[in-house]
């Protein structure tokens, strides 16, 4: 697995006190498809926070579940191939310091999104979420139409952080 590791601060994960792990899908299917959201000018992979107790592979069929309507099984998941940590030192403030993760994988299958399954956030609701599956080879371009000047500086990030693993898939993808 690759891993990426932000930790201006130098700390340790032995001296934080929150922890956070969100998972991100590359779901594909036969046709070298993949599925992508867009949200609030937008772009994002199907995934979502972890909840308590969740293991990781709990948390991947349940996000995957609300964003997309899909049930998947723990062998359409191939494997984890990416994950990007973040140490930071007093977190928004509060006092203690938090380890975060962001752990993308690969799931291959063919059902389609089921729109009526889906189960979104009032957020998400507002603005205007929907599911797009975008071949493989148009798949960098799609993802950069994203980023732009005055795009929200969220919305930037997302989609080179999309980019950035992105080029890591297409080693594993072939």
């Amino acid at each position: 697995m690759f891993i990426e590791e932000y930790n201006e601060d130098k700390i340790t994960k032995e001296s934080c006190e929150l922890f956070t792990t969100r998972v991100k899908e590359f779901i594909i299917n036969d046709k070298n498809e993949i599925l992508i959201a867009e949200s609030d000018g937008g772009c994002q992979l199907p995934g979502g926070h972890s909840e308590e107790g969740e293991s990781l592979l709990e948390t991947i069929i349940r996000e995957v579940q609300e964003e997309t309507g899909i049930r998947v099984f723990q062998n359409e998941i191939s494997q984890h191939f990416y994950e990007i940590r973040y140490l930071d030192k007093n977190y928004h403030g509060t006092g203690k310091n938090r380890f975060s993760k962001v752990v993308y994988s690969i799931i291959k299958t063919n059902k389609k999104p089921n729109i009526e399954n889906i189960n979104l956030t009032e957020n998400e609701k507002k603005n205007h979420f929907k599911l797009n599956q975008v071949n493989i080879k148009d798949f960098e371009k799609y993802v950069k139409s994203f980023i732009f000047e005055t795009q929200k500086e969220i919305n930037n990030v997302i989609a080179e952080e999309i980019l950035r693993v992105f080029i890591e898939f297409k080693k594993i993808f072939k």
